[in-house]
């Protein structure tokens, strides 16, 4: 940390996680041989906007990079806005809560502009925003921990792995709203996945779907204890007292612990308790069928499973797929493509309007429920054939893509680079690709224009309300 002379900024812009971005004076004063002032010497000033000045008493380097950690805010931007949450600021979710919804949208059509730009593209493609409000998000991963004073559950403080205990947070659902309550009593009855470890809670019709991940992404070492790696089951001494609960076979929770999580979620209504461990996901309470509606088709969502955040971003995202198509097709699709299809979020809207949908994944789990959402009594047969392939090791060969018209890819943030250069030397007519990282999204864009295609269009879709993430969709033809 570096202190000295207080000095003055103006910030200049945004960076990709939202902090804001000024030219520290000596840099400033500093001639490049072209004339040009402080090249590269950028300092990040947390939670301030373009326009705003603020005197900064001290800077921290981490890495190349310069911090304020000790800025005072000297001027208003218009674009600032009181945050709604208690916790912004020091819970590390939320990074531009201090931003109106216009300045938000347009902080991520330029974060897709950039990145598209530096690959080549012109940013002018880049379409306005399409936002998803707050409370609307319908999955969230929670932290937790034990401690003298009882269980912290929340999120992950901002730039530090300590905990800040959640009392409410105004991006989830009002479901998942009371999830950190519901899941401090939870744990207080399942001792043995303390000390710490993670929950992944799903906003579902069925009611919540709770998966405990005991001793993972907590701060807490796996290697501190049973009760931190649940698959050693609990540490058995000798002289241990003859009313030490005892394991079931099944699992590494106890029966007394079964037998409480039970009854606890049939009390609270909650759909389904799951317990991950390094042998795989064991539901432990399963009250009600666990499923997730898709154009009108119920898919059953396997436990800590991908699943959109948010019922409206998904169908953001299917509208923009389909509208793409329509822009390039004038009548009805042929054959189409939907690769990394998880549970069919995107293949049965597909099915709606091209002839044939093939539908391809890596995760078991996914393929066998998208495989029984097309095979329910009573309902319409839908054109979808379903196949699971590890399309990072093993993606379609031009050869195979040949049969297609159209091809849709929704990877995670990796992208699908390797598909990407199959797609380039085959002959499909229409690409759309959708994607949460900007960068990797970047790049396979790059690699299908080498290959011939011409971006259409790009639609940044914000659905991570309040964060610096933003998912696209591009459409791309020959």
């Amino acid at each position: 940390m570096k202190k000295g002379p207080s000095f003055r900024v103006t910030i200049e812009s945004l960076g990709a996680r939202g902090d804001g971005i000024a030219t520290p004076p000596e840099a400033a004063s500093e001639a490049e041989p072209d004339g040009s002032r402080g090249r590269g010497r950028q300092l990040f000033v947390p939670f301030a906007l373009p326009g705003e000045a603020y005197d900064v008493a001290a800077v921290e380097r981490k890495g190349s990079a310069e911090w304020a950690i000790d800025a005072s805010r000297i001027t208003v931007a218009p674009e600032r806005v009181t945050p709604p949450c208690p916790h912004f600021g020091v819970c590390g979710g939320c990074a531009i809560q201090h931003m109106n919804r216009d300045a938000a949208a347009a902080f991520k059509a330029d974060l897709l502009r950039k990145a598209i730009a530096r690959a080549g593209f012109d940013p002018a493609l880049v379409r306005p925003t399409l936002c998803v409000p707050p409370g609307r998000r319908r999955r969230a991963k929670f932290s937790y921990r034990r401690t003298e004073r009882g269980w912290i559950v929340g999120f992950t403080q901002r730039a530090s792995h300590r905990l800040v205990d959640i009392k409410s947070c105004p991006v989830l659902t009002p479901a998942l709203q009371a999830a950190p309550v519901l899941l401090r009593d939870l744990l207080a009855r399942a001792p043995e996945c303390g000390p710490g470890g993670e929950a992944q809670v799903t906003d579902t019709a069925a009611g919540l779907d709770i998966t405990l991940s005991p001793g993972v992404g907590s701060g807490v070492p796996k290697s501190g204890g049973a009760a931190a790696n649940p698959r050693r089951g609990r540490t058995r001494k000798s002289g241990a007292k003859p009313d030490t609960p005892r394991h079931s076979r099944s699992g590494d929770l106890s029966i007394e612990t079964r037998e409480a999580i039970a009854d606890w979620a049939e009390r609270n209504l909650v759909a389904r308790v799951n317990l991950a461990t390094g042998g795989g996901i064991e539901p432990v309470a399963a009250r009600r069928s666990v499923h997730v509606s898709v154009a009108g088709r119920l898919v059953d969502l396997p436990a800590a499973s991908f699943l959109q955040p948010s019922v409206e971003g998904a169908a953001i995202l299917a509208d923009c797929v389909l509208d793409g198509l329509a822009s390039v097709h004038a009548g009805p699709v042929g054959r189409a493509a939907d690769l990394f299809c998880g549970g069919g979020a995107l293949t049965i809207p597909l099915a709606g309007v091209a002839r044939s949908v093939h539908a391809v994944d890596l995760e078991g789990p996914a393929i066998d429920a998208l495989n029984r959402a097309l095979q329910g009594p009573g309902l319409a047969p839908l054109p979808i054939t379903t196949e699971r392939r590890d399309l990072f090791r093993q993606p379609l060969e031009a050869t195979e893509l040949a049969k297609f018209d159209a091809v849709v890819f929704d990877p995670p943030r990796a992208g699908a680079e390797a598909q990407a250069r199959q797609l380039a030397h085959s002959a499909v007519a229409t690409v759309i690709a959708v994607s949460c990282n900007p960068a990797t999204l970047a790049r396979d864009l790059r690699t299908l224009a080498a290959g011939g295609y011409r971006l259409a269009s790009a639609t940044p879709v914000d659905q991570f309300t309040w964060s610096a993430h933003v998912e696209a969709v591009a459409v791309l033809h020959r």
